[in-house]
């Protein structure tokens, strides 16, 4: 049932953006930090949230669900 839930949860294009301008924002901060401190390690972690906030976004929903049709690939160019 929880599985269910936090499917439909997080497949709403509005928590999609929300988490992931707070990974974002959250990446960038640690990324100053740690240029502030000389600390490399946070300057990785910063790297690693920024990339989870860009992968999470609500660009990276399949549409064919909602839409009813394809995702919009249509044939090669």
């Amino acid at each position: 049932m929880m599985r269910g839930a936090l499917g439909r949860w997080w497949s709403t294009p509005r928590t999609r953006l929300r988490v992931a301008r707070v990974l974002v924002v959250a990446g960038i901060l640690f990324v100053l930090v740690a240029f502030a401190t000389t600390r490399w390690g946070l300057v990785f972690v910063g790297i690693l949230l920024i990339g989870f906030g860009a992968a999470a976004g609500p660009a990276r929903i399949r549409r064919e669900r909602q839409r009813g049709g394809t995702d919009g690939a249509g044939p090669p160019r």
